[in-house]
């Protein structure tokens, strides 16, 4: 049995002996969908949730099934199809394509024939159906009337149909960003930051000094609840992922095995390092921190290109049965403080 409570309304089969991709379509915005453990309510702006089969390659253990998800933000698949379509693209053997998160990219070939391109075993892309092609065009539309509404400022770009929760104009300097916050705006005109997405990100920016602040009362109580933890807390993998972490960014280590710092000298140190980080990256930061609990060292580790997104919800939703809503609150929220980095380096 497919070890997965399977998303509703697209089924498509990538390979029936050896692969299998499943699709749904997730509108978003208090959206209700049903899974194994009930009806389950969204908190989160829309994307494209895809399932993935493969055999996990353990023979000794008999016939298994691995499964790989992702979540792809609608304003992702958007742009990407938008982009192919004007030839903007990595160029490939018959064709373009166009990543829209990691392991996941968005294709076409030399016929204009659009399809999705996911990280699998076989790397074998797999065709877009006509009738999700028809959900895809839909945002399309949606976000060229979303990017007519987005104005060139001495600021940057700035878009005027709504402000943030504290009431600040929405602009940056990134055009893709403001794009997709007026993409939101159009897909959910009751947008609010509660459903989360790149406006909800932007009002963590915009509305609070704690990511361009980082303040020393922050790094205070980072690093308390750090010391809270011993080094045999954890395991050799995480104690090596820290400390690699900590050498990436501070001046020298402040936690981990032998390591004995003063708390005020630990978060003096901890206070350098987090302000050499961009303003995108804080903004990143205290998103995981404060939303997932995910501590000091392990949003540090994503940030720092220890590990990838992937590998951070793995950690953060191994206590979730696949399909409940709190894992996939987690990851859709992962897929968007992943997206908002990437949008707000954009230039």
């Amino acid at each position: 049995m497919f070890p997965y409570a399977l998303p509703s309304r697209f089924q498509f089969t990538l390979n029936q002996d050896t692969e299998a991709l499943f699709a749904a379509f997730r509108r978003g915005g208090g959206e209700v969908i049903d899974t194994a453990w009930g009806p389950c309510e969204t908190n989160a702006c829309g994307v494209w949730h895809f399932v993935g089969s493969e055999p996990d390659g353990d023979q000794s253990r008999g016939r298994q099934t691995g499964i790989r998800q992702w979540h792809v933000p609608r304003f992702a698949v958007a742009e990407a199809l938008g982009q192919l379509r004007i030839g903007h693209g990595t160029r490939i053997a018959g064709g373009l394509v166009r990543k829209v998160i990691a392991g996941f990219a968005v294709g076409m070939n030399d016929e204009g024939i659009a399809h999705w391109w996911p990280k699998t075993r076989s790397g074998r892309p797999v065709p877009i159906s006509p009738r999700m092609l028809s959900y895809i065009e839909a945002d399309l539309n949606l976000l060229n009337a979303a990017r007519s509404q987005v104005a060139r400022t001495q600021l940057g770009f700035a878009y005027g149909g709504i402000r943030t929760a504290a009431g600040h104009e929405i602009h940056h300097q990134s055009r893709c960003l403001v794009e997709a916050i007026a993409f939101e705006r159009e897909t959910l005109p009751e947008l609010e930051a509660g459903n989360f997405g790149i406006y909800s990100a932007f009002c963590t920016y915009r509305d609070f000094d704690m990511p361009t602040e980082m303040p020393d009362d922050l790094m205070q109580s980072l690093v308390a609840g750090q010391w809270a933890y011993g080094a045999g807390d954890v395991t050799a993998e995480v104690m090596q992922l820290f400390l690699e972490t900590q050498r990436r960014l501070l001046s020298q280590p402040i936690w981990g095995a032998g390591i004995d710092l003063p708390e005020p000298e630990a978060a003096r140190i901890l206070a350098e390092g987090m302000r050499k980080l961009p303003i995108e990256k804080r903004v990143q930061f205290v998103l995981m921190n404060g939303m997932h609990e995910a501590g000091l060292f392990l949003p540090l580790a994503v940030l720092l290109e220890c590990i990838n997104f992937e590998e951070y919800v793995q950690y953060k939703t191994q206590g979730f049965a696949p399909d409940s809503c709190e894992e996939q609150g987690r990851r859709t929220e992962v897929a968007f403080i992943s997206l908002y980095g990437d949008l707000a380096a954009a230039k």
